[in-house]
This record gives C-alpha cells, sequence and structure tokens, in this order.
C-alpha cells in the first residue's frame, strides 16, 4: 500500500527552529506514521509545510521546498511558499495539490489528511477521483464559532476558511476521529472510528518535590486561543482574593496582544511567551497547579470534547464546594451560584 499523508509536520530536532509548530500535533502526527511504517507493505511519501510566523514576526519571507527524511523510510516534502498572510494561504494548498498529485503512482493509493482545513482538504477534494474515493482524514481539530469573533476583512476570510472547512468534510468518506459529535454534526454521511487521544507515559515520569512552596502558581502551556480557555482562566484570577495565587502562562497565538495587556497590569498573571517542549514540562512539573481549561457548552467544546456534559457538572459542583473554604472569595463564588439557578 502506497500512503499519501497530507499534514502539517516537522521533525522532532526542527520544531523549536519554528515559530508555531503545534508540539502535541506534531507528536500525534509523528507517532501515527512511524506505527504505520513497521508494516512492511506500508510506503508513506508526506506533504507538508514548515509553519513559520509571518513575515517581520520571523525573518522567512520565502519557504523553500525541499525534501528531507522524517525518518527510515519515510520522505518528508516541505512545500514552499511565500510567507505573507493571504497569499501564504491561497499558495499553500496549490502547491500542496501539485505535490501530492505527482506522487500518486496508481490509483489504488490511499489519500491521508490531518484535518481537511483548506491546505489538506482542498488537495484531498480535488485528488479525490484519481484515487477512486481511497481517502481518509485524521480529525483532530475543527474551525468553528470563531467568526463571531472576528471583524471586516478578517471576518470575511474566516467565514470562507470555515465554510471551506466544512465542505471538504463532506467529500472525505473515511475517518479516524476523537469526537462522534463532530462526525455526526459535519459528516453524518461518512464511515468513522472514535479514538481516544493517547499520551507517551515515559514522557511523565512521577516526580516528587519540585514546588518550591514560595508561592502557589498556576501554569497554563499552550495555544493562545478562544477555544483554549485561556481567557476564562485570566478571568477565574479576578475571582481570587489570595495575593500567594499567581498564573504564569507560556504560549502564543492571537490573543497574545490582549494577554500581554492584561499581564502589564495585573501583577498576579505573568506572560513568559512561547517555551520549548523540555522548557515547557519542566515548569509543569515545578508548578503548584497545572490548568488546562476549555470553556463548556460552547459550539467548539460541543465537537472536540467528549466529556462535555460531565465537564459542565463538575464546574457547578466545584463552584457549590469552593463556598467551604474560600472566605471572601467564597462571597463572589456565591454570587455567581445564584445567577446560574
Amino acid at each position: 500500500m502506497h500512503i499519501i499523508y497530507l499534514g502539517i509536520i516537522s521533525r522532532p530536532e526542527d520544531i523549536g527552529k519554528i515559530g508555531e509548530v503545534s508540539v502535541a500535533g506534531n507528536k500525534m502526527q509523528y507517532n501515527l506514521l512511524k506505527y504505520l511504517s513497521r508494516y512492511e507493505d506500508v510506503k508513506i511519501d508526506v506533504v507538508s509545510f514548515h509553519p513559520y510566523k509571518r513575515y517581520k514576526r520571523s525573518k522567512k519571507l520565502f519557504a523553500k521546498t525541499k525534501k528531507e527524511e522524517l525518518f527510515d523510510g519515510v520522505d518528508l516534502w516541505q512545500v514552499g511558499y511565500i510567507n505573507i498572510p493571504i497569499i501564504k494561504q491561497l499558495i499553500i494548498p496549490i502547491v500542496t495539490y501539485f505535490k501530492a498529485k505527482s506522487l500518486i503512482t496508481s490509483n489504488n493509493d490511499l489519500l491521508f489528511a490531518f484535518d481537511m482545513y483548506p491546505n489538506q482538504g482542498i488537495p484531498l477534494t480535488l485528488l479525490n477521483k484519481k484515487v477512486k474515493g481511497r481517502t481518509l482524514c485524521l480529525l483532530a481539530d475543527l474551525s468553528v464559532g470563531q467568526v463571531k469573533k472576528s471583524r471586516g476583512l478578517k471576518k470575511l476570510l474566516r467565514i470562507l476558511y470555515e465554510k471551506n472547512t466544512l465542505s471538504n468534510m463532506k467529500k472525505c468518506k473515511h475517518y479516524i476521529a476523537l469526537n462522534e459529535n463532530a462526525m455526526k454534526e459535519y459528516a453524518p454521511d461518512s464511515k468513522y472510528l472514535i479514538v481516544d487521544g493517547g499520551v507517551e507515559p515515559e514522557e511523565f515520569p512521577r516526580v516528587e518535590g519540585l514546588w518550591d512552596g514560595k508561592e502557589k502558581n498556576v501554569i497554563y502551556t499552550g495555544a493562545l486561543v478562544d477555544y483554549s480557555g485561556i481567557m476564562n482562566l485570566i478571568e477565574a484570577m479576578s475571582l481570587i482574593d489570595e495575593e500567594e495565587i499567581t498564573l504564569d502562562i507560556y504560549g502564543d497565538g492571537p490573543l497574545r496582544e490582549q494577554v500581554e495587556k492584561i499581564a502589564e497590569v495585573n501583577s498576579r498573571i505573568r506572560y513568559h511567551g512561547r517555551v520549548d517542549n523540555k522548557t515547557a514540562m519542566e515548569r509543569q512539573r515545578a508548578s503548584w497547579l497545572l490548568a488546562n481549561p476549555r470553556p463548556a457548552g460552547t459550539e467548539i467544546a460541543k465537537v472536540t470534547s467528549r466529556y462535555d456534559d460531565a465537564i459542565k457538572r463538575l464546574f457547578k459542583g466545584l463552584r457549590r464546594a469552593a463556598l467551604l473554604d474560600r472566605g471572601r472569595s467564597a462571597r463572589r463564588y456565591s454570587r455567581m451560584h445564584k445567577q446560574d439557578k
């Protein structure tokens, strides 16, 4: 079997050199392809691009096309583009299409995409007939519910982006997905397999005594986007009176400037920018509390979390429990709880 994989993946040694690589997304794709490569009758070619920060925020104006080795026996084609917003988004699907098309050797090849965003979804859709419908998507993320938060040209582009993504989803007939709700909502006629996101236990050894006890530092590491819940976490800090509780934020994304401004006026909230994966894990292990917030009850939560209802019930339970020992803060939680009722 010949698999042509369309994704956004970099070699592990390159992650620290590129500004906007998702560490979790990269690991998911890398481990999946590594596992598939163990089969002797499977040949894999990967088409991707390096997700550099836009020009001026990075020094990369032109990303060149180059061939690399992802690992033994698997070629990685990083397609080139002009690193200017809009131009970049227009070029990448086109060059990805032509590179993927050149790699197809027969109509028995399998086109396998990571998500159905335009960069991967458009090439897969256009090449669908060439491989006789042998298409598969690993659905990890969705771009929904973001239009309302945009304005002007950005809003128009976001509308087009979301519509194209959802249109692409309907044209792929086979999925590996993390959430059944997403499949029922956006690709009800497709066949799918639901799997849980995994972890690598060896990366999380049990460590004792790293917290120094000087302050109760809550740590968030991840993307600064609406659906990550980072703004909910920041808002929660305003409900806590205890001065020794602080929030350290590591990451980058569209909400960076907003987070920076908040950190400038609130000494208990500290923004550290983007750090490499090793540093992030060290900070996590030394924290008093590691926070991974997600807004419950939102459109994006519905189609990305398998446990949204349980989370909403848990949050209400925690809010009531907070009345028992929060002191002055309890009055604030009490008022919020009454409003909910």
